[in-house]
């Protein structure tokens, strides 16, 4: 895939990038998207290792396994999108592998609920809710999105620049309701990597939240990041 459009960046940035995951894929990951962020033709390494490579945690065979089972079902239409998209990196369709499953509490849905004023009852009036059509409370659908920040912090550490943005999201749907007491976690992949004006790099990342023993998740994203030196 072409990245010559992303040759503009800033070599300066030194952009220091670690990947949570799959120990395989996500060491692969890494290393193309700070190919990008760098604006070089090469990572540079260690003996032994990639510079600014700091895998949280490293997965046994199952966990291998299954990380190149994604990349493989994803491979063929990430080429194809790549070879769509402008300015797409080496990286693109890569899996960032997936965050700590965390508890969805009442509580927790309580202060949400406090802090955006939204009281709706199928939120916060358990009595009512276990009549209602989910059988029980269930979290805000903003608050399962919300979570995407502190879960993808989990899975992409970017170091060495001067300014990190939240730009936005190209889409969001809510295919099934987070009850009190669920469990969520977000998998995610990056889809593409772009360089925008003033030095800066544009990722866009495809997030699913995870209802642990759902058969449809919570949420499922794009979000769209920015990076400046």
């Amino acid at each position: 895939m072409d990245i010559s459009a992303l040759t503009a960046i800033d070599v300066h940035t030194h952009a220091e990038v670690s990947v949570r995951g799959h120990a395989l894929a996500g060491r692969r990951t890494a290393r193309r998207l700070q190919r990008v962020l760098q604006g070089r033709g090469r990572p540079q390494a260690h003996p032994g290792r990639d510079r600014g490579l700091l895998p949280r945690a490293e997965h046994g065979r199952r966990g291998l396994h299954r990380g190149r089972r994604v990349r493989d079902r994803h491979s063929a239409g990430a080429q194809r999108r790549g070879r769509r998209g402008r300015g797409c990196s080496p990286g693109c369709a890569d899996p960032l592998g997936s965050s700590t499953w965390i508890g969805i509490t009442q509580s927790r849905v309580d202060t949400f609920a406090d802090a955006t004023g939204d009281h709706q009852w199928i939120h916060t009036d358990p009595e009512r809710a276990a009549s209602g059509p989910f059988g029980a409370p269930v979290a805000h659908g903003y608050l399962t999105l919300s979570l995407f920040i502190p879960l993808f912090s989990e899975l992409l550490i970017v170091r060495g620049v001067t300014t990190k943005v939240n730009y936005g999201l190209d889409r969001v749907r809510f295919p099934a309701p987070v009850q009190g007491g669920d469990r969520v976690r977000l998998t995610a992949r990056l889809a593409s990597a772009d360089a925008v004006p003033e030095g800066g790099v544009q990722i866009a990342v495809d997030g699913t939240v995870e209802i642990d023993g759902g058969a449809k998740p919570a949420a499922v994203l794009r979000s769209l990041s920015r990076f400046y030196a």
